[in-house]
């Protein structure tokens, strides 16, 4: 006795064309797009948490974004130290912040002050301490929290600086660290 196939989205069976894909049967208006709820009507589709998608509703809709031209992410891409995802031709389009490495496009790009002239992200250019008034309050809030640890340092003057990553490495290479962790000396054990 001939069984027909059985649909996987209705459950019913399939007596006219069939449609096969992802190891199923379907009746071909119910194989459906997960992200338009239409049917996918080409042969090239792509699949998903098991879901199928139009590549175009894949490609604008599922993929990840670049952070700097808002393009889906296609093929292989770069993530730098902060989840940041872009494509690779920026790496060598934009210069990197100064302090945190994040690349800069033009849009955002900001000399610091006039005593360094280095390209700041807006994140650091927002957090930036450009003056001793600036300073004033968390250079207070740390010599605190040091002296809370009962860190004793017998009346010498306590000296905290906030410096770019290349004042950084020349401190560290000068205490025999050969290679400085590039986003700073905050390392703990």
């Amino acid at each position: 006795m001939f069984t027909y196939p059985m649909c996987k989205y209705c459950g019913q069976p399939i007596m006219g064309e069939v449609l096969s894909a992802m190891n199923a049967s379907w009746h071909p208006d119910h194989f459906l797009c997960a992200y338009c709820g239409k049917p996918i009507r080409d042969a090239s589709f792509n699949v998903q948490d098991g879901k199928p998608y139009h590549a175009a509703c894949f490609r604008e809709h599922m993929l990840p974004r670049c952070a700097y031209c808002d393009e889906p992410l296609v093929g292989k891409y770069l993530r730098d130290y902060w989840g940041t995802m872009f494509h690779q031709r920026h790496e060598g389009e934009f210069p990197h912040c100064a302090y945190c490495n994040r690349l800069v496009p033009p849009a955002q790009q900001e000399r610091g002050s006039k005593k360094v002239d280095a390209i700041r992200c807006p994140i650091c250019r927002s957090h930036a301490i450009e003056t001793r008034e600036e300073a004033q309050e968390p250079y207070q809030r740390a010599r605190q929290w040091i002296g809370n640890q009962g860190l004793r340092y017998n009346n010498q003057p306590l000296k905290l600086e906030i410096v770019n990553r290349s004042t950084l490495a020349h401190y560290l290479n000068e205490r025999g660290e050969s290679e400085p962790h590039s986003l700073g000396a905050t390392m703990s054990e």
